[in-house]
Parts: C-alpha cells; sequence; structure tokens
C-alpha cells in the first residue's frame, strides 16, 4: 500500500495554472496554422523531453515507473481537457452538425 502524499495547496495550484497559461500563450503562435500531424509530433516530442526530466537515481526501474505514472496522469488531464476546450474553440459544435 502506498502512502499517501498531500499534494501542493490551493494557492500554489493556483499559481501553477497561471504560469501554465502563460506558458501555452507564448507558445500558440507557434502552432498556430501549422498542420495537426506537425503539432502533434512536436507535442510527442515536447512530452518525452518533459518524462525524460523524471529520474529516480539509481533506479531504471522506479525511473521508468515515475514517468509512466506521469504519462498516465498526462494522458487523464488530456482527455478531462479536450471536450471543455473543443467547447471553447466550437470544433464541438462542427463535430455534431449534420453533413451537407
Amino acid at each position: 500500500m502506498r502512502a499517501h502524499r498531500p499534494g501542493p495547496d490551493r494557492e500554489t495550484l493556483e499559481q501553477h495554472l497561471r504560469e501554465a497559461n502563460a506558458l501555452v500563450e507564448q507558445v500558440k503562435p507557434l502552432f498556430a496554422h501549422q498542420r495537426p500531424d506537425v503539432c502533434g509530433a512536436a507535442l510527442c516530442e515536447l512530452t518525452a523531453m518533459w518524462l525524460a526530466g523524471y529520474v529516480a537515481p539509481g533506479s531504471q526501474r522506479a525511473t521508468e515507473k515515475v514517468r509512466a505514472d506521469m504519462l498516465q496522469r498526462q494522458m487523464l488531464t488530456v482527455k478531462r481537457l479536450t471536450p471543455v476546450i473543443a467547447q471553447a474553440i466550437g470544433t464541438d459544435a462542427l463535430a455534431k452538425q449534420q453533413p451537407s
């Protein structure tokens, strides 16, 4: 059984969200007008770079586990955010339209 580790407090989470949103606003222009496959490839490389930063010194097994855990958490967050973003940018409505 894993020990429960408390997460960051609300103020810290809000600060992280502000920083993340500011970073998103900075990179959005780089992705604008790019093909989805090019954006996807770039995001894959960025995700791999992000995951590579998680290391459990002295343990390849623990490193692989923490990276797998972080990737799983990331994908869950992406799944939860996608409908919210789709609604905000209007692609949700496009998907619901009947073909003409």
